[in-house]
Parts: structure tokens; C-alpha cells; sequence
């Protein structure tokens, strides 16, 4: 249980570090930039005992697609949250782990139960309440403006489901940390090059020593979020299915509590009863492993 609590904290953390960027007036393009450099550092002190030619294994190409879809999902993510809301975004975010619970019940066969059903379902309702809020100074939504949040939800989808065919075809024993780290070079490459040709554009250098620092907090946590997530698919006693909800709904329930105490957020009705409704799926699915 501890690497899936890990992987919540850890992924709490970022949605508490992004909050800080708005405050502080941080330039995210370019901090999530610098972020994937501190996740390849990082993850360099994991897998120094692997060898290199683990390059040549049939894992390469998925992660240097996910790292190109972790930055593109990043930069995405942000536009939506300043043209369409936090709470919108949020919610494509979290309910893209659908995909590989489908995944897990049609193509891996796991278990389907009725108490499994209705905890998922209860994750669904609660992502959606939990993440409402009414904003005084909403604007009427243009709804061209929706293919972002649909592409988030798609590609948060599928970012999902790579990592969860990937951990079930190459590392259901462990020993992911090198695509972990190809996975972040990619992403960083990636984001370097678009920086770059951003820059040169403006003609304006925007790495600067407030960006670096904030990159440098946000990577910490973004790299361990994945690695945890990853070695909680490895545990054999849990399925998919049980993962990926869990850890979702776990990020917006502590998230949400975060918020609540650094920033004194408040909670509507519809936030409390999403949170009852989280700590009720919890429950709900973990009740295999409680008996």
C-alpha cells in the first residue's frame, strides 16, 4: 500500500505546486521545461545499475511517445485551466483512468464484481463534484473551446493505458526505472526544442533564475509520482482496476484537503458530497484486500 500512497502524495504535491506558480507569477512553459531535466537527473540515480542496452528492448518507442504526450499534456493542460477553469480541466484529467479500467476488464480479463462497479462509478461522481466550483467571474464558454478538455481526457487516457500495458508486458517484476527515465528524456527533449523555438521567436530568454527554481521544486515530486505509480502496477495482489481509481480519486481527495489548509480554499455542498462519496469508493474497493 505504500507505493500507491506515495503516488498520491506525490501527484497531490504537483496540483499544490502549480497553485504556488499562479501565485508567484511563475512562467509554467518554461518551469515544466526544466522540470523534465530535474525528472532525467533524477531518474539517472535509479537506474545507473541498469545496463544500456536495455535501449534495444520493445519498450523504447511507447516512452519516447509518453514522454512527448507528458509534455504535451502539460502545456495543454495549462491553456485549458486559464481559458476554461480549473475545475473543467481537473475533471478531464482525472476521469481519463477509465480507459485502462476498460482495458483491464475486456483485454487482461481481470475480475468484475458489483461492489467493484458501483466503487468506480462512485470515483466518477465523486472526481466531478469534488472539482465543481462556481467562479464569480465565469464567462460564457465558447464551445470551440471544448476540444481542449476532450483532448485532455482523451491523452490523460492514454497516457494511462501506455503505462499500464507497458508495466503488464515488460515490468510486471520490476526494474521499470529506465523507462521511466527514457520517458522523461523524451519529454524534455521535446519541451526544449519548443522552448528554444519559442525564445528565438520572442527573442527573449525566459530561463530565468525564479523559472529554474521552480522547475527544480516541481520535478522532485513529478518524477517520483510516475516511478511510485509504477511500482504500485507491480504489486501482484492488486489488478488495474483497483490502481488506477484508487489513486485517482486519492489525488483529488488529498489534493482538495491540501488546498483547504495552505490556501483556505472552501468547499461548496457539492465538494463535500464528492468527498463522501471518495471515501466511500476507497472503502468499496478496498474491501477484497481488507477480507
Amino acid at each position: 500500500m505504500i507505493w500507491l500512497l506515495l503516488s498520491i502524495l506525490f501527484s497531490s504535491l504537483l496540483m499544490i505546486i502549480f497553485i504556488f506558480f499562479k501565485k508567484y507569477e511563475i512562467n509554467t512553459f518554461y518551469a515544466i521545461v526544466v522540470n523534465y531535466l530535474v525528472c532525467v537527473l533524477v531518474a539517472l540515480n535509479f537506474s545507473i545499475d541498469y545496463p544500456w542496452s536495455a535501449y534495444t528492448t520493445g519498450w523504447l518507442p511507447w516512452a519516447v511517445l509518453l514522454g512527448m504526450f507528458f509534455i504535451s499534456l502539460f502545456f495543454l493542460i495549462a491553456r485549458t485551466a486559464q481559458t476554461m477553469g480549473a475545475s473543467v480541466t481537473s475533471v478531464s484529467m482525472k476521469l481519463g483512468y477509465i480507459f485502462p479500467i476498460i482495458i483491464a476488464f475486456t483485454y487482461y480479463n481481470e475480475s468484475i464484481t458489483a461492489i467493484k462497479i458501483i466503487g468506480i462509478f462512485l470515483t466518477i461522481l465523486a472526481v466531478i463534484l469534488t472539482s465543481f466550483k462556481k467562479e464569480k467571474d465565469s464567462k460564457k464558454i465558447d464551445f470551440k473551446l471544448l476540444i481542449f478538455p476532450l483532448i485532455i481526457f482523451l491523452g490523460s487516457g492514454f497516457a494511462d493505458s501506455v503505462v499500464q500495458g507497458v508495466n503488464n508486458n515488460y515490468f510486471q517484476n520490476g526494474g521499470n526505472e529506465m523507462f521511466v527515465l527514457v520517458t522523461f528524456m523524451s519529454a524534455f527533449t521535446f519541451g526544449f526544442i519548443a522552448a528554444l523555438v519559442k525564445m528565438k521567436k520572442e527573442k527573449t530568454n525566459h530561463f530565468s533564475k525564479k523559472t529554474i527554481i521552480a522547475g527544480i521544486i516541481l520535478g522532485v515530486p513529478n518524477y517520483f509520482s510516475i516511478y511510485m505509480l509504477f511500482q504500485a502496477l507491480s504489486v501482484d495482489l492488486w489488478e488495474d482496476s483497483f490502481v488506477f481509481p484508487v489513486n485517482n480519486i486519492g489525488i483529488v481527495v488529498l489534493s482538495t484537503l491540501l488546498a483547504l489548509i495552505i490556501f483556505k480554499e472552501k468547499l461548496n455542498k457539492y465538494n463535500i458530497l464528492g468527498l463522501a462519496m471518495a471515501i466511500t469508493s476507497i472503502i468499496l474497493l478496498n474491501l477484497k484486500y481488507l477480507s
